[in-house]
């Protein structure tokens, strides 16, 4: 048995006697089983909604992933295609300053001038607007990039899979995908100390800084972000590091604190919000063993802050001392298996590499195992995960069943979809992949280091 409410019977001029008492009885037993019934049914709808909720969630997950791998591998190409760009205005500039040095042993300076006019390559400064065209452009590719790579990190809030979690990074994407909230209603200030790494889940603790971040925003009137703020900061306190959202809003009324990470309870008028954000926050915060707290004043701000435990520390790897050369691209040529099904990727890539290793192509797993059954001869194999007639990881288990050694030389590319399964088979190579698009300096240095091992 378990209380369930109190009813309280009084009558001064009349007491009840014992055999009223009595007769109240199967009344109040039924009472208490109408209560019962009502706080099941509460928390029955408490849970079909967080459930609702997870499935949204979820759903929003796989289809920014999906469409992360769809963006990813055409900004690829393009991402490709302007560093080559990039690459080749400079050499242009290169010979243009070579030729005038040459034509400089043989004519006079107003010679040169008048031959180059000719051609209309007489104008430096054409040469730099076209540099900073193709570096305009490239930045503009990157933003998208970076973009893309926010919207992966929040289609794993489902990921059962813990890791070490940057919780500064973690702050700046929520605040990218806040900035919209933010910026009608208030200045934004940061302060992101220099913190320790936490174990957890990199989505859902970016699902948290968001939800207090829109939670700020929306405590706070559109129209006058100059007389509003909104702050975070991060620092580490003993074994914790502490990460703090506050507002110059409206507060919240002292009687409505203990309830506020309740779930469906909510501050704002009727509609305005489920009531959730609050509640998933306390949920996310706690299962990754810390805590959130607040400190609200009615008519002057609240104050949430987070405290998760930092990472174990552990020995950092040997970094290379002064003398030691950065991975740079080899000096020798080494030849080098690509394998991926975008015939754009295949192209541009393969050519771009060619300066520096030389190229054999593949569009799948049945034509990399030909390759190397024809010539095994490779230095390294450069391999998409998702391919049509099978996957980066069907191509390592065939390297690793005929030609092991050259199973350990191996680099993959994704396009930014991970199942499980594939994540746990990156994890166990080392992290030898890179996710597109990529620069081809990054590329260098992952297959030399890749070679050094």
């Amino acid at each position: 048995e378990r209380l369930v409410g109190v009813v309280g019977l009084a009558d001064a001029r009349n007491p009840y006697d014992h055999e009223q008492l009595a007769d109240l009885g199967p009344l109040l037993e039924a009472s208490a089983d109408l209560v019962a019934a009502l706080g099941e049914r509460q928390r029955r709808r408490q849970l079909e909604a967080q459930l609702a909720q997870a499935g949204r969630l979820a759903s929003v997950g796989t289809l920014a992933a999906g469409m992360a791998h769809e963006i990813n591998n055409p900004l690829a190409y393009v991402l490709l295609n302007l560093q080559a760009y990039e690459r080749h205005a400079a050499r242009l500039s290169d010979k243009l300053q070579r030729l005038r040095e040459a034509l400089g042993d043989h004519l006079s300076s107003p010679d040169i001038d008048a031959l180059l006019d000719r051609v209309e390559l007489s104008a430096p400064d054409d040469l730099e607007l076209i540099r900073r065209h193709g570096a305009d452009a490239l930045e503009g590719a990157e933003r998208v990039q970076r973009i893309v790579r926010d919207l992966m990190t929040f289609s794993r809030v489902n990921e059962e899979q813990k890791s070490h979690v940057d919780v500064n990074e973690s702050v700046r994407i929520a605040i990218k995908m806040a900035h919209h909230e933010i910026k009608y209603r208030a200045q934004l200030q940061t302060d992101l100390g220099d913190i320790s790494p936490v174990i957890g889940h990199e989505g859902r603790l970016s699902q948290v800084f968001l939800n207090l971040l829109l939670n700020a925003a929306r405590a706070i009137d559109e129209g006058h972000p100059d007389e509003h703020v909104i702050s975070v900061r991060t620092w580490m306190e003993a074994d914790e590091v502490r990460v703090e959202v506050a507002d110059s809003g409206e507060g919240v009324p002292p009687e409505h604190l203990d309830r506020l990470f309740d779930p469906f309870f909510s501050t704002r008028a009727h509609g305005a919000g489920a009531g959730l954000g609050l509640s998933i926050c306390h949920s996310v915060v706690t299962a990754h063993g810390g805590r959130i707290a607040v400190d609200s004043q009615l008519g002057s701000g609240s104050r949430f802050t987070v405290s998760l435990p930092r990472a174990v520390r552990t020995a950092p790897s040997p970094t290379p001392s002064a003398d030691e050369p950065s991975p740079v691209a080899p000096t020798t040529r080494r030849r080098l298996l690509l394998v991926d099904d975008e015939p754009m990727i295949v192209e541009v890539l393969g050519r771009l590499i060619a300066e520096r290793y030389t190229v054999v192509t593949a569009d799948g797993l049945e034509s990399a195992v030909a390759r190397i059954e024809a010539d095994p001869s490779f230095d390294v194999i450069l391999c998409d995960m998702m391919m049509l007639d099978g996957t980066g990881m069907d191509v390592h288990r065939w390297v690793s069943a005929h030609q092991p050694q050259l199973a350990k030389r191996m680099l993959f590319m994704t396009g930014g979809t991970f199942t499980p399964k594939a994540r746990a088979f990156l994890d166990e190579q080392g992290g030898h992949h890179l996710t597109k698009p990529f620069r081809l300096r990054e590329l260098d240095e992952r297959i030399a280091a890749l070679m050094a091992e």
